[in-house]
């Protein structure tokens, strides 16, 4: 079984289809394949920018229910942009936002949204996790992984019932427009969680993106931060990507933004504990490069 980490969509409905529908995890018809045992997670920022903000949202609300039926997971966290209508920093004001708000707040409560997730000792948010909140030093094992996401994930659900986001996991750090220390949906990838990674957990995060045509899921230079962001919206690039991990290394997937048709996804031999990039399609060749790291924090 394996698992799929996707970045922020921003309501670009037709790229984020295709990418589930080239890895094999939706059939035609944009339904959980059947018999598919994998786990999808998306990191957020599912909404604004693009006009098929609500198409979006509903396809990964949609498949969450119907991959339980089939053996597989769906899990959806929360972005800055689905945060600013429910009662965070509002950045954005577009008319398909306000009416999810209320859907994202019980999709929250019920534990269908959340802000953290554990994949084996990869924390996966949507922005990052700095030191002030958990430092490397905390991680002793798992289990202290585990306390982490699930304290996380309480604080959102208490914010949502006491409309109440003044805890430090939403600031807003200064590389977004701020002024305290940044929360765990505003850190920036390039600007606040590089600059200490010698200090971090392990970490998957969306919110950064390249800012350029060309695509590319970054590891960061001690590989203890992985950034799936490739910028899906137009503006930002427009590239299509899914990091793939079968618990022993990760490969990133990346597809051809010129020719939507000549989407392919490719098989590659795994080697333990090593970080396999993957570029490919008919019109290009395929290069891989691996990175080794090793499996501690």
């Amino acid at each position: 079984m394996n698992t799929y980490i996707l970045g922020d969509i921003h309501a670009q409905y037709d790229r984020c289809f295709e990418i589930l529908l080239c890895t094999g995890l939706v059939d035609d018809d944009g339904h959980w394949q059947k018999g598919k045992a994998d786990t999808l997670i998306q990191v957020g920022d599912v909404l604004d920018r693009g006009a098929e903000s609500i198409r979006s949202f509903d396809l990964l609300k949609t498949l969450q229910q119907e991959a339980l039926c089939e053996g597989g997971n769906v899990v959806r966290l929360l972005g800055n942009h689905e945060l600013s209508y429910i009662g965070g920093p509002v950045i954005a004001s577009e008319i398909e936002g306000h009416f999810l708000a209320d859907t994202i707040k019980q999709e929250i409560v019920d534990g269908n949204i959340v802000a953290a997730h554990l994949m084996d000792d990869w924390v996966v948010v949507h922005a990052g996790i700095m030191p002030y909140i958990f430092t490397r030093e905390m991680a002793k094992d798992e289990t202290s992984l585990l306390a982490l996401v699930n304290e996380l994930n309480t604080k959102l659900i208490d914010a949502v019932n006491n409309a109440d986001f003044s805890d430090e996991i939403f600031f807003v750090g200064k590389s977004r427009g701020g002024w305290q220390n940044p929360g765990i949906f505003w850190a920036d990838y390039y600007d606040d969680l590089l600059p200490c990674e010698d200090n971090l957990i392990r970490q998957i995060v969306g919110h950064s993106p390249p800012l350029y045509r060309g695509v590319e899921i970054k590891m960061s230079p001690q590989k203890r931060l992985i950034n799936v962001d490739v910028g899906m919206f137009s503006l930002l690039g427009g590239n299509k990507a899914i990091l793939k991990y079968n618990g022993d290394g990760f490969v990133p997937i990346e597809f051809n933004q010129k020719n939507s048709s000549q989407l392919c996804c490719g098989v590659v031999n795994w080697t333990n504990a090593y970080f396999v990039g993957l570029f490919i399609c008919k019109t290009f060749t395929c290069r891989t490069t691996k990175i080794s790291y090793r499996r501690n924090r």
